[in-house]
């Protein structure tokens, strides 16, 4: 399977977190990208061919001392993302948040 994440911070951290805890072959089957999460269908073709079976939302501002708290999920880009991900799931998929 593959792995998509999205956040409207940097990414660098994360991104360098993972790669230091995954193989390289699990590591390659993740895709992060640094943009709103309301943005997923630019990112995933429309079901059917891109169904996914679990869609997992951490809602509010990046935690650690150097993110900026100013910066946090709004709830109108998060109807249009869980939209958007409800679409996409698969049958019997789930989300969470």
């Amino acid at each position: 399977g593959r792995v998509f994440g999205f956040d409207i911070q940097n990414i660098h951290q994360a991104s360098a977190n993972l790669k230091s805890e995954l193989s390289p072959s699990e590591y390659g089957s993740v895709e992060l990208h640094e943009m709103c999460h309301s943005l997923i269908q630019d990112v995933l073709p429309p079901a059917p061919e891109s169904r996914v079976a679990i869609v997992v939302g951490n809602l509010g501002y990046l935690p650690g001392a150097e993110s900026d708290k100013t910066v946090k999920t709004q709830p109108e880009t998060t109807i249009v993302a869980l939209r958007q991900a409800a679409a996409l799931l698969r049958p019997g998929g789930i989300i969470s948040l």
